[in-house]
């Protein structure tokens, strides 16, 4: 079982498909248990690619609700452990930052953005006790999306 696992994980990899996976940290994680020197070649790879490292970053992502007396509420909570283990978090807060800006950003599916979003709030953030308090909402990642979408904007010169 453990051979097929790693097979299929390695395929999936090699073509690029496992980072579009919503639980591809997770398999990573697993992988990296059950063949630990072959998984660290793959996870070398993967951070050295900017859009690689994003859909990592956006399957450390999770989504859920909470709710209070009027209503409940989407909210993003942010695994930074899971991301620790590959890659220093300012570093790889840098990264995106930076490559939140480009083209390659603007392709990805929305729920990929929206978890850069999160993450990218989570990291700005990352020194106010308030936002532990602070559920990252829709409103927080919707905001967060149109400050890119702004950055991104360059005026036309005629």
């Amino acid at each position: 079982m453990e051979r097929t696992f790693i097979k299929r994980t390695v395929e999936e990899l090699e073509s690029g498909n496992l980072l579009n996976n919503d639980y591809a940290v997770n398999i990573i994680l697993l992988f990296e248990q059950i063949a630990p020197d072959e998984a660290k070649l793959y996870t070398n790879r993967i951070i050295d690619s900017e859009l690689s490292l994003a859909k990592l970053i956006s399957s450390a992502v999770e989504k859920g609700k909470t709710t209070d007396t009027y209503s409940c509420n989407k909210v993003w909570i942010i695994r930074e452990y899971k991301i620790k283990k590959y890659i220093d978090i300012s570093d790889a807060y840098n990264r995106i930052r930076n490559f939140a800006h480009t083209d390659e950003f603007c392709y990805l599916p929305d729920c990929k953005k929206e978890n850069i979003a999160a993450f990218l709030i989570k990291m700005e953030h990352s020194d106010e006790k308030d936002l532990v308090e602070h559920d990252i909402t829709i409103a927080d990642i919707k905001k967060k999306l149109e400050e890119l979408d702004n950055k991104n904007k360059t005026p036309v010169l005629i």
